[in-house]
């Protein structure tokens, strides 16, 4: 895990670390976390219900395109899934998202402009599109010593 002391706010006053098998149900859990830790630093509701489709859409692109789909809890214990951190600043919250999954070149995916995705026909895939509109920074890292690692920031 990240220590607090790399994170983008000097001033670090919680953090909420959730490790979760690699299925859907449990975006309800990270939904209602997200939520929290967002209102516990003051965010508007509006901001708050952002950060949670953002690490919603994050959290099932990484079961979906990373794992292939929904995996067994029981194989490669320790290895499988993905785990969530949520952490509160003073100036907003960070959340990083690792995983041991497949992963992909973050630069190399332009996020698609919706009306030219709609005008297509297609009626998925807008998702790093929600997530960057929704939050003020991302970063990806691919490989990292802790898996796959997702940064998603979003101010007061």
């Amino acid at each position: 895990m990240p220590s607090p002391d790399s994170q983008p706010s000097a001033s670090h006053s919680a953090s909420v670390s959730l490790h979760f098998p690699c299925e859907y149900r449990y975006l309800a859990v990270i939904r209602e976390t997200a939520l929290e830790v967002c209102s516990r630093v003051g965010m508007s509701e509006f901001d708050c219900y952002q950060v949670e489709m953002a690490v919603d859409e994050a959290v099932t692109n990484i079961i979906e395109h990373s794992y292939g789909g929904e995996q067994s809890p029981s194989s490669e214990l320790g290895k499988l899934g993905y785990i969530v951190v949520f952490m509160e600043h003073d100036d907003g919250v960070v959340v990083d998202i690792f995983d041991h999954g497949q992963g992909f070149d973050f630069n190399d995916h332009p996020i698609s402009d919706p009306q030219e995705y709609l005008a297509k026909g297609n009626e998925r895939g807008l998702g790093m599109f929600i997530i960057s509109q929704f939050v003020d920074e991302i970063d990806y890292q691919r490989g990292t010593a802790q898996g796959n690692r997702l940064r998603l920031t979003k101010r007061v």
